[in-house]
């Protein structure tokens, strides 16, 4: 029962789309420095504008069934689901597997955690 690496957690809240930068928007072009390591946080994108995902600067995502809700299990349903099964069939495969892992005996979190890992790899 291993738990995930910050290696490996840090590849998957990059799979769901967030990024980990400092607070001036990757999408700008302005020229802007950064050289201030202190003000690096994870950020999702909310349409078109940058959102902090954490609450404090250079703070690590916090690896809770929270988080994998919000950013990755939805994600990773989109990837089920675009490969052909219907949404029940998704749901439930992905379900499953994370019941799997945690009857070998995983908490909950790395449950789910090792569950997406499968559908990101």
């Amino acid at each position: 029962m291993k738990e995930p690496t910050k290696e490996e957690q840090r590849k998957l809240w990059e799979w769901c789309g967030l990024k980990w930068f400092w607070n001036h928007s990757p999408d700008c072009h302005c020229g802007a420095v950064d050289n201030d390591d202190r003000e690096r946080s994870w950020y999702y994108k909310d349409g078109t504008e940058w959102r902090r995902a954490t609450r404090f600067w250079k703070e690590e995502m916090v690896l809770d069934l929270n988080n994998l809700f919000k950013y990755a299990v939805p994600k990773a349903i989109h990837n089920l689901f675009r490969n052909g099964d219907s949404l029940k069939d998704t749901y439930e495969k992905l379900f499953k597997l994370w019941l799997d892992k945690w009857a070998d005996g995983f908490t909950l979190e790395d449950a789910l955690f090792w569950s997406i890992w499968d559908v990101v790899e």
